[in-house]
C-alpha cells in the first residue's frame, strides 16, 4: 500500500464536526448520472475503470458483478507524527445498454466506507515526566452527497471518451470550489496520498495495459 508521512496533529483532523451542505434528492441523481451517445456500454465502462485505475494504480482493487457493473475500492494509509490514519473509498459503477437513440445512461456513487485513526495523546506524571498513550477515532461510512467530486469523476470520464479536449484536474476543481462554483469533499480522487497520474504521463499506457 502506497504511504505517505505527514506532520500533522490528527486530533484536530477530526475535530471538524461542523455539518456539512448535502445535496437533495433531485440534485443527488442529477449529479450521479449522465447519458453517453454515440459510444458503447464497454468504452464508457473502461473510460471509468481507467478514470480509478490512473489515480491511484497501486492501491484500487476493481471487481465486475456482472456485465453492467463496476465496483472499485481504494485504500489508503497515513503515517502522522503521533498516529496512523486508515480508511478506503468505494466506487459503485453501472452503464446500461444503449437505447433505439444510441444513447445510453451510466450511474456512480462513492462512499467513504471507513476511517479508522490511531493516535497518542499527551499526559504528564507527577514527576514531571512527559507520557503518551494510545487511543482511536473511527469516523463511521458514508455515500458522499456532495457533487464536487462527482463533477470530477465525470468530466475525466469525459476525457477518457473523447469528450473533452483537455484533462481536468484536482487543482482546477480546489479552484472552482474556491470560487463557489461547486462545494464538496473530492478526497476520494484528490487525497494528497493519490498519485493522480494524466493519461498524457508516460506511466500511464502500462498501467492501463496499453
Amino acid at each position: 500500500m502506497h504511504l505517505r508521512v505527514v506532520a500533522v496533529l490528527l486530533p484536530a483532523v477530526l475535530a471538524a464536526c461542523a455539518t456539512p451542505r448535502t445535496m437533495t434528492r433531485q440534485e443527488m441523481l442529477d449529479v450521479t448520472s449522465r447519458t453517453y451517445c454515440g459510444v458503447t456500454k464497454e468504452q464508457v465502462l473502461k473510460a471509468a475503470e481507467d478514470v480509478l485505475r490512473l489515480n491511484d494504480p497501486r492501491d484500487v482493487t476493481i471487481a465486475w458483478p456482472d456485465e453492467n457493473t463496476m465496483l472499485a475500492r481504494h485504500r489508503w494509509l497515513v503515517y502522522f507524527v503521533l498516529g496512523v490514519g486508515s480508511g478506503q473509498h468505494v466506487w459503485q459503477f453501472r452503464a446500461g445498454d444503449p437505447g433505439d437513440d444510441g444513447c445510453l445512461k451510466a450511474h456512480v456513487l462513492v462512499s467513504d466506507d471507513s476511517v479508522t485513526s490511531t493516535y497518542g495523546a499527551f499526559g504528564m506524571t507527577s514527576t514531571g515526566a512527559y507520557t503518551v498513550s494510545p487511543g482511536t477515532a473511527t469516523i463511521p461510512g458514508n455515500v458522499i452527497n456532495q457533487p464536487a467530486v462527482y463533477e470530477l469523476f465525470w468530466a475525466q470520464v469525459d476525457y477518457m471518451l473523447g469528450k473533452r479536449n483537455t484533462w481536468p484536474t484536482c487543482k482546477e476543481w480546489d479552484e472552482r470550489i474556491a470560487k463557489n462554483l461547486t462545494y464538496g469533499n473530492t478526497e476520494p480522487l484528490c487525497l494528497f496520498v493519490n498519485e493522480q497520474i494524466s493519461p498524457d504521463d508516460p506511466r500511464a499506457a502500462e498501467i492501463l495495459g496499453g
